[in-house]
């Protein structure tokens, strides 16, 4: 196109030297500003991850307490089971997916491989932790797991991200996100048996 006859293969830019100061130096501010937004984005996740670690802590004491007092936790009326959650993941018949049943589903949801093994790993945690609950992974024992099974340069911000999207699921699949607890003692999925 620009090889045709009376075509210019130029095109003569007109820009006085204070625009094009102004141009370079937007330029050049550019990736210092992606920075800080990249900044702000892991404070927040940060935020978010305190925040939820001090619900889970909330919650266990409260579990604790209730335990001490000899009061099951739930109540008639409350939807709590006090025996724990029911929980059963099993490969899919559709490749590089499990499916997921918890309580008295009928029909299981579906999780991505990724997460599903993530699931089975935190639901296979020791039996009876101080609420009677499986006890949690520890963040040590998942990032080991998430060494193995990821490449992720950042680990805990990966931890995160993956807890993050398997209480999405859980929300979608019309179940509680809290399920999935995470506490200064690491994760773990709120049963009372580990799964096999």
């Amino acid at each position: 196109m620009l090889n045709q006859p009376n075509q210019p293969d130029w095109i003569e830019l007109k820009i006085d030297r204070h625009r094009w100061m102004r141009l370079v130096g937007f330029l050049r501010e550019i990736p210092a500003r992606c920075r800080r937004i990249h900044e702000r984005v892991i404070r927040i996740e940060r935020l978010g991850d305190e925040i939820a670690m001090e619900r889970e802590r909330l919650a266990d004491d409260a579990l604790a307490v209730l335990e001490l007092l000899g009061i099951a936790p739930g109540g008639p009326g409350s939807g709590g089971d006090p025996d724990g959650h029911w929980l059963k993941v099993k490969p899919a018949k559709r490749s590089g997916f499990f499916d997921v049943w918890v309580d008295s589903d009928e029909q299981p949801f579906q999780l991505q491989e990724q997460l599903g093994e993530f699931l089975l790993y935190i639901a296979r945690g020791k039996a009876g932790g101080p609420s009677g609950l499986i006890e949690y992974r520890t963040d040590g024992e998942l990032l080991e797991y998430i060494k193995g099974n990821s490449r992720s340069r950042d680990p805990k911000r990966y931890l995160s991200n993956v807890v993050n999207r398997l209480r999405t699921e859980l929300r979608r699949a019309r179940h509680s996100p809290d399920l999935v607890q995470r506490n200064s003692h690491g994760v773990r999925f709120a049963v009372r048996k580990p799964l096999p």
